[in-house]
């Protein structure tokens, strides 16, 4: 028995296979709202860009397309193991995660956000719910139907600015808002507040 395995590993055939790297491009023809976008996703998959392609390895990425702008969006939110969960004293289970996003602009990073906070479930055959941790920015929550984060920023006018994408997961359509509100010229002047909307469409890689 002491040499059967030497002998084994002799008749073996070397494993000449090579590693198949997936395509993480997408065909823009599905989203020609957001063609802009996309071109520029793929433009950067194709690329071998290392921001993108470390988001897009995690178990469960998505990566939104705004309509009628050279805009995108990608956010992972990988669900931790099984065996990472805590049974409570509350009899819920709890698990850590953390959720990244990012967003590109005319192919250049534009804002880069990590969120850490919990998973929680009643049981394991139930999908958990993933909540940021409080007072912490960006806010972000994690259902089995939605994706949600808000982030609040100082703007150049003086102001704040949040700054709030969801996304709905059966139908792969997400909504960017983006609300301001500035001090106004002088003492008399009122503040100028303001909002847009934007949509647009997503894909999934798990």
């Amino acid at each position: 028995m002491l040499f059967a395995a030497p002998l084994f590993a002799q008749d073996q055939k070397p494993d000449t296979s090579v590693a198949i790297t997936p395509d993480y491009t997408v065909q823009c023809s599905t989203v020609p709202l957001a063609s802009a976008a996309c071109h520029s996703f793929d433009e950067m998959v194709v690329a071998k860009d290392d921001e993108i392609l470390s988001i897009l390895r995690t178990p469960e990425a998505y990566v939104c397309f705004r309509n009628s702008e050279d805009m995108f969006s990608v956010i992972s939110i990988g669900l931790p193991f099984n065996l990472t969960f805590k049974k409570q004293a509350n009899g819920a289970l709890l698990a850590a995660g953390m959720v990244t996003y990012r967003r590109i602009k005319s192919g250049q990073n534009d804002e880069s956000q990590l969120a850490f906070g919990n998973w929680i479930t009643v049981n394991q055959e139930q999908y958990p719910f993933f909540s940021s941790t409080p007072k912490q920015d960006p806010t972000v929550s994690v259902s089995e139907s939605e994706i949600s984060l808000e982030h609040s920023y100082k703007n150049l006018a003086g102001g704040t600015t949040d700054y709030t994408i969801q996304i709905r997961r059966s139908t792969l359509r997400s909504t960017e808002t983006i609300q301001w509100k500035n001090p106004g010229k002088d003492a008399k002047s009122p503040p100028d507040r303001g909002t847009l909307d934007f949509d647009g469409h997503c894909s999934v890689f798990k």
